[in-house]
Parts: C-alpha cells; structure tokens; sequence
C-alpha cells in the first residue's frame, strides 16, 4: 500500500528544488543586508540569526544550507529512481519552474516581512514605557524567519516522504510506507531540534544588539533593560551576563549622584559574578570584574576608598592571569592600574615589563614604562639615583617613539613631549629644545603656548636670549587672558639678565 504524497513527476522534483532555491535567496539576502550595515530591525534579525550561540559561525550559511542541500540530494535520487510515465519536461521548462518556486516562495517571505517592518515602532522613540512592544516586534521578525522556513522543509519533507511514483509494475508505484516514514522523520525531527535549539537564542541576540545600539548612544537604562529581557530569556547564556556588566559599569561611571553610582557598581559587580558560575574557567569574567573596580575606584574621593578598590581590581587581574598567564593585555592592565591610580610605579613595573617580554612591539606599553621610570625618578633622593632613573624612562620613551612611527600622530607628539620632560630633568637642555621644537608641529592649538614658554625658559637657561625672548613673545600670542601676567613677570626676568 501506498502513503499520502503527491504524484511524483518531474513537476515534484522542480517544486522540491523551487522550494529549497527560494529558501537559499531567503537567506542571500538576510546576508546582503546584513553586509550592508543596515541599522534597522531587519539588520538585528539578521545579525540574530547568522550566528550560533557563544560563537561568531554563521548559522544560515552553515547548519541551514548543509540540512536544505541534503534535501535536494535526496530529492534528486527520488526522481532518479522514478520512472515517470510521462515524457520529462525540457531542461529550460524544469528550470523555469524551479525558479518560478523559488521566487514566488522569497517574494512572499519578503513581502510579509516588508508589510509589517513598516508598522514596527522606530528605535528612536523607544523608551522604558514602551520597551516591551519594541521587543516584541523584535521577536516577532525571528520566529517568522523560523516560521516560514519550517513551513518550506516540512512541505518538502511531505513531497519526498510520500511521493507516489508512477512505474510499469504497479506493486512499485508507490513508496513504501517505513521509507516514507523514516523520510519524514528526519525532515522533521531535523527541523524541530534546529529550530527549538536557536529560536531562543536567535531572539535574545536580537535583542543583544539593540543593546548594542542604545549603549552607544548612551542610553544605558535602556539597553541595560533589554539584557535583563535577554537574561529572563536564556539564564544559561553567560555572555549576555557580561554585556549586562559593561553596560551597568559604564552608566555608574557616568552618573553624577554618588548613591546612585555606587549602587549601579555593585548591582553590575552582583551580575558579573553570576556569569562567571556560569563559565568560571573564563579569564574575561575576572578581567571584567576587575576593570569594574579600576573605574569604581577612579570614582572614588575617599583616598582610602579609592586604594581598596584599586587593590582589589588588581586581586582580579591577577587570578584572571591565573587562567590565561600568557596575555600581555592583562599584564599591562596592571601595570596601568598601579600607576593611574595608585600612583606607583614599583608595583607597575612587574606588570609592564612581562607585558614587553610577551608583546615587545606594543608602544603603549613602553610608552607607561617610561612613565613608571621617570615618576620613580623624580622621587628619588639621591641625584646619581634620579639621573640613572630617568635614562630609563629616556629609553623606554625613545623605543616608544620609533614603534608609534609617523602613523600615530597623537602617539608620537606624547612621547616628544615626554623625551622633551626627560632631558629638562637630567640636565639635557639643548635635548629638550630639540623634542620640544618637534612637538610643536602637532601639538594642539591650546597646548602650544606652554610648550613656548617651557622653549623659552630652556633657551634661557642656555643663556640665549634672543630665542628666548622670542618663543616668550608667541607664548604671550597664544596664551589665555589668565596666563598673561606670569608670561609678563617672566619675560621682565629675562631681559634683566646678563
């Protein structure tokens, strides 16, 4: 006995391929707009629905494609083994149907999706009142996607599972009933584990990158709304933990009322510490955690407050070094935090110079070296001692300047100001003159009236007092109202000497 199905002909085959083209121009063109940068909710499903959980594959060009090929093989095998009564159709005809199926299946999938994008709320009158419409209208475009994809591969599961084909002997027209069952069943269980397993998924990182787009125009209680949305959706998925904990950090950095900054740090240090049970072999949970209380302590008035909090943000850069030994960024991270905020360079130097060992072409990092040296240098008592510290820094800063090269302007210009600094304070003012007059040409224009006077006093102290003068005239041009009266006293200094 036969199973239900259509007439298996050459016209089952062509709506099989049909379908399975269109569902390929479906996903083409989920790509394209995603290629095209396209800052719309379209734009969010797609960046949805080309990625697989905690992974950057995509999942349309990928798993999807690979289960619509597989169909189509056995699509092509079924009407292989057929033998139609009737005479196939020419290949031009075949492929005009094929293309017929598979553009009639994409203009609907496209029409429908075009209909209702029109009606959805615009992003930017998205607010806190109104988030749960906008997030639905956002879940709305994934399940469609799935929807309407379902719908396609289980018609064609249909068509291969119980196409009754037409043949001489009348016992083999129709497929058997196991094999039509066996047929169905991977078309659908295929579909139902592909589908149940990202739908959930797809729609909170949907909703991920409206996150995205509301943090970067600072509009942190939004976007901090929509991860706890996500969260709700898929408490296993540590990352949106993490994004929840950036998002939280940066909102507390930037609130002005103390209370309220406080409270945001340790709601954003309660959810961090969530995530990282959920994956507590990742280094990232740490190093987050610990740049969660570099900022908190940059917040910080109390001198005390600020030292514990600074301490702790390098408790967790260290065990997070713990886990990933190799990474030069953490090493400079706590060479970063003892100076920026502790202000100390024996406990930066340990960190910045494995960071060099690691990554010796990281001019950043030999750029806060030299820092580190040369704040030692200028508290140390003994004169041998601040001139052989300084030196230090003079190298560091000097291999600084060469990695940064004329492709980091902003870069080179601080390190010319700092070899300028560092000759001044060992006793190299002809050195000083040289890295100054170089910074002059990228120096910005409210910087450069200091950087004339710290010219004109040097050529001063070189007993040269044209240039000195001279430099002081352009200092007096370019400085503020306020600066005037030093820049006159000094000047009157320096045309009394000899």
């Amino acid at each position: 006995a036969g199973f239900f199905g259509p007439d298996w002909s050459s016209t089952g085959t062509e709506i099989v391929g049909g379908l399975v083209l269109g569902l390929v121009w479906i996903n083409l063109g989920l790509l394209l707009i995603q290629k095209t940068g396209l800052n719309s909710a379209v734009q969010a499903m797609v960046y949805a629905l080309t990625r697989l959980p905690g992974d950057y594959a995509t999942f349309t060009s990928s798993l999807l494609f690979a289960l619509l090929i597989t169909g189509f093989a056995f699509a092509a095998t079924t009407a292989y083994e057929a033998a139609p009564s009737t005479p196939p159709r020419s290949w031009f005809q075949s492929v005009f149907v094929v293309t017929a199926v598979a553009g009639v299946s994409a203009l609907v999938f496209w029409i429908v999706l075009a209909n209702y994008r029109t009606r959805m709320l615009p992003s930017t009158g998205v607010g806190l009142g109104n988030l749960n419409r906008f997030l639905g209208e956002q879940a709305f475009l994934v399940h469609f996607f799935y929807g309407f994809t379902l719908l396609l591969v289980l018609f064609v599961g249909y068509c291969l599972a119980g196409s009754r084909r037409r043949h001489p002997d009348p016992s083999q027209q129709s497929t058997p009933l196991f094999v039509s069952l066996i047929s169905l069943a991977v078309a659908v269980g295929t579909a139902f584990a592909v589908f149940h397993a990202n739908i959930k998924w797809s729609s909170t990182e949907a909703m991920d990158h409206w996150a995205e787009i509301f943090q970067g125009k600072g509009e942190w209680p939004i976007a901090a709304a929509i991860c706890e949305a996500s969260i709700q959706a898929t408490p296993a998925a540590e990352h949106q933990y993490f994004f929840l904990g950036k998002i939280l950090t940066e909102q507390a950095v930037a609130t002005p009322d103390a209370k309220e900054r406080l409270a945001l740090f340790a709601k954003a240090e309660q959810i961090l510490e969530t995530g990282s049970k959920l994956r507590p072999i990742d280094h990232a949970f740490l190093a987050r955690r610990a740049f969660l209380y570099f900022k908190w302590a940059e917040t910080e008035s109390d001198s005390a407050a600020k030292t514990a909090l600074a301490n702790k943000s390098l408790e967790f850069y260290r065990k997070a070094l713990v886990l990933d030994p190799g990474n030069n960024d953490l090493w400079y991270t706590i060479g970063y935090v003892a100076m920026a905020v502790l202000r100390s360079p024996d406990q930066a130097f340990a960190g910045l110079i494995r960071s060099i060992e690691l990554y010796p072409n990281s001019h950043t990092t030999c750029g806060l070296l030299g820092d580190a040296f040369f704040y030692k240098g200028l508290a140390a008592q003994a004169a041998d001692d601040r001139g052989n510290i300084i030196r230090a820094a003079l190298t560091n800063y000097l291999e600084a300047a060469r990695l940064s090269g004329a492709s980091d302007a902003a870069a080179s210009y601080r390190y010319t100001i700092a070899l300028g600094k560092s000759n001044k304070e060992v006793g190299e003012p002809a050195l000083s003159v040289a890295a100054y007059l170089r910074a002059l040409s990228n120096a910005p224009a409210a910087e450069r009236w200091a950087h004339e006077e710290t010219l004109a006093r040097l050529f001063d102290q070189m007993k040269d007092k044209t240039n000195a003068t001279a430099h002081l005239q352009r200092a007096m041009d370019l400085a503020p109202a306020g600066k005037q009266a030093d820049l006159l006293n000094l000047k009157t200094r320096i045309l009394s000497n000899p």
